[in-house]
């Protein structure tokens, strides 16, 4: 298996906020660093409490000849762990501070370009209180800036939220559940406000005064 590093997207490294310590997530040592997805699933599944192994996940996980995985090889390995997983093709960075502040880790999927070779990077993003960290683990950790984030989701190939809980309806379902309802709620008010009020038609005896006395006075 190779043991080289793959390097960084250039956004990230050139936006960032601050660089701290490395996280609470601890990978075992003497393990070649050879593929970044699995690094970044082993992070999450870590900071989400599994006891899981790196050269647990390297056995189980094998990567192509282009030294690749799937975002789909990471999902079934944390859904086989007990683990909630959606897919989602791009998030922006509202929804990536609401899933984080629900304690859900993300795996995203980016291309960078190496030379003049184009590759794909996987990292994960944890949720703390710093801000978006975005960990390239077990090597590096550090808190983006607002259009770092911007960047970062706006080239995503495809992202993974992952979590210990049910992460119900995705995020483009959430939208139009909430279109479909706020129309649906202008569509009532435009119905309720087309109702017609039927007033009932006055009985003989409650005739207008004034015209039974018109009616007399013909009589007489």
């Amino acid at each position: 298996m190779r043991t080289w590093v793959m390097p960084y997207l250039t956004l990230v490294t050139a936006l960032v906020l601050s660089s701290g310590p490395m996280p609470a997530v601890s990978l075992p040592d003497g393990v070649p660093l050879a593929q970044c997805g699995i690094n970044a699933l082993c992070a999450s599944l870590r900071y989400l409490g599994s006891n899981v192994g790196l050269d647990e996940l390297y056995r189980e996980i094998q990567p192509d000849k282009a030294n690749q995985v799937s975002l789909r090889d990471l999902a079934d390995s944390a859904r086989s762990r007990g683990f909630f997983v959606r897919g989602e093709r791009q998030i922006n960075r509202q929804s990536l501070l609401n899933y984080l502040k629900a304690d859900v880790c993300v795996v995203v999927q980016f291309p960078y370009t190496a030379g003049k070779v184009q590759r794909r990077h996987i990292a994960a993003i944890i949720p703390s209180e710093e801000g978006v960290v975005y960990v390239d683990a077990p090597i590096k950790r550090v808190c983006l800036a607002d259009d770092a984030v911007d960047r970062l989701l706006g080239g995503s190939e495809g992202l993974l939220l992952i979590s210990t809980s049910p992460l119900g309806h995705s995020h483009l379902a959430a939208i139009l559940a909430a279109v479909g309802f706020f129309l649906g709620g202008l569509t009532a008010i435009k119905g309720f406000a087309r109702v017609t009020v039927l007033k009932p038609k006055p009985s003989r005896h409650e005739e207008n005064p004034g015209t039974v006395e018109s009616k007399l006075q013909r009589h007489a």
